[in-house]
């Protein structure tokens, strides 16, 4: 009897769990898919401006960066072109990205 309730209560904690184990590869893959369209924009975006050196935009402060849009110093395409190869460095490093907002390439 403690066998046959032993099997059920493992049988139920699997049957439980399959539902999670079924989610972790489609959320691997939909990350992995979102890091491929984050790369493939980062390298159209550095095929328009190859000279750009990201560092002075990156160490800008928000407010200074907002300004330099406006009057047009900086262009949506350098900064993001900039931020976005930065967060694929800290990824490469410490494995944070999760997902891409792939709706910031409709907005420029």
């Amino acid at each position: 009897m403690l066998l046959l309730l032993t099997l059920l209560g493992v049988a139920l904690l699997t049957w439980q769990h399959a539902p999670a184990r079924n989610k972790i590869p489609r959320a691997q893959k939909w990350r992995e898919v979102a890091l491929q369209k984050m790369e493939a924009l980062a390298r159209r975006l550095r095929q328009q401006e190859p000279d750009l050196d990201p560092e002075p935009i990156l160490e800008l402060p928000l407010a200074e960066l907002a300004q330099r849009l406006r009057t047009e110093e900086l262009s949506l395409e350098s900064i993001l072109c900039s931020y976005l190869e930065q967060a694929l460095k800290v990824h490469q490093e410490v494995n944070c990205l999760m997902d891409f907002l792939g709706e910031c390439e409709e907005q420029l």
